[in-house]
C-alpha cells in the first residue's frame, strides 16, 4: 500500500493521529454536493469556520437532570456563536495540502500560514502518552489528559447525515464540556404536588438541577478525532487556552 493510499484510509476511517499532526494542519469535509467543485469550496469553507472559532467562541448551554419517582430525565440546549465575517479571508490565505474526494464528499487537509507549522505537541505542551491508543481506542476518550495552561474537553456526536455534521457538533460538544469547567451556575430545585385517585390522596415529589454554562473560549482547538464504528459515535478532543 502506497503512502497516499495509507494516508486516504487512515483519515476516512478517523485512524490518522491528528495529534501528530502540524498545529497549522486542518482536515474539514465537505456534504455532498451538485459538483465536485461545490464540495469543494463548501470544505473550505468548513476549514476557515474551524479556524475563526480559535478566535473567539461564544457558548451558553444549559442541562436538566431530573427524577420523578422511578423515572429519571435528562434535557440540554445550548447557542453558540463567533466571528464568521473572518471565513472568506481566511479561505483566501489557507493552503490545500490533500485532497480526498469519496461519495460526493470532499476530505480537505489544509493548512493555515498564520499558524505555527511545528508539531501540535510542541506547540501545545501535552504528554504523546495522553494519545496512545488500546485496542485502536485514543486513551482519552476515557481519560482526558492534563494539559498546563488549558482547559481540555472532549466532545461525543452521534452519526449524522454527513460527516462533516457530526464533526461539527462533537467540536460544539467539546466546547460546551469546557465551558462548564469555567462557569457553571448550578440550581437545585423541589417540586412537591398533591393529588387524589380512587384510592386517596397522594403526593409526588420531583427533584433536579439545572445547570447553566456560559463564557467565550479563546484559541478553541481541536487536537484530535477518532470515530467509533462500533458505537457510531465520533468524538473530538478540545483545548482552550486558561
Amino acid at each position: 500500500m502506497s503512502s497516499d493510499d495509507a494516508f486516504e484510509k487512515a483519515v476516512l476511517s478517523f485512524t490518522y493521529r491528528f495529534c501528530d499532526a502540524e498545529y497549522n494542519e486542518i482536515l474539514a469535509v465537505s456534504p455532498p454536493m451538485s459538483s465536485i467543485e461545490k464540495a469543494h469550496d463548501a470544505a473550505l469553507t468548513n476549514a476557515a469556520r474551524q479556524i475563526a472559532l480559535m478566535s473567539g467562541l461564544y457558548i451558553k448551554t444549559g442541562y436538566i437532570d431530573e427524577s420523578f419517582g422511578r423515572y429519571l430525565g435528562t434535557a440540554s440546549d445550548f447557542v453558540y456563536s463567533f466571528n464568521d465575517s473572518v471565513i472568506e479571508t481566511i479561505k483566501s490565505r489557507i493552503q490545500v495540502k490533500r485532497t480526498i474526494i469519496r461519495d460526493g464528499q470532499v476530505y480537505l487537509l489544509v493548512t493555515d500560514p498564520h499558524l505555527s507549522s511545528e508539531k501540535r505537541q510542541s506547540v501545545i505542551g501535552f504528554s504523546a502518552s495522553s494519545f496512545l491508543r488500546e485496542n485502536n481506542r485514543p486513551v482519552w476518550v476515557t481519560k482526558p489528559p492534563s494539559i498546563r495552561g488549558y482547559y481540555v474537553g472532549v466532545g461525543i456526536a452521534p452519526v449524522h447525515r454527513f460527516v462533516c455534521d457530526s464533526l461539527f457538533s462533537a467540536d460544539l460538544d467539546a466546547a460546551q464540556n469546557i465551558v462548564r469547567q469555567i462557569n457553571s451556575d448550578v440550581q437545585n430545585y423541589t417540586v412537591t404536588s398533591n393529588f387524589e385517585n380512587s384510592r386517596g390522596s397522594k403526593t409526588s415529589l420531583k427533584e433536579g438541577s439545572l445547570i447553566i454554562a456560559e463564557g467565550v473560549l479563546t484559541d478553541f482547538y481541536i487536537i484530535d478525532r477518532w470515530y467509533d464504528p462500533a458505537g457510531q459515535y465520533y468524538y473530538s478532543l478540545g483545548i482552550a487556552k486558561r
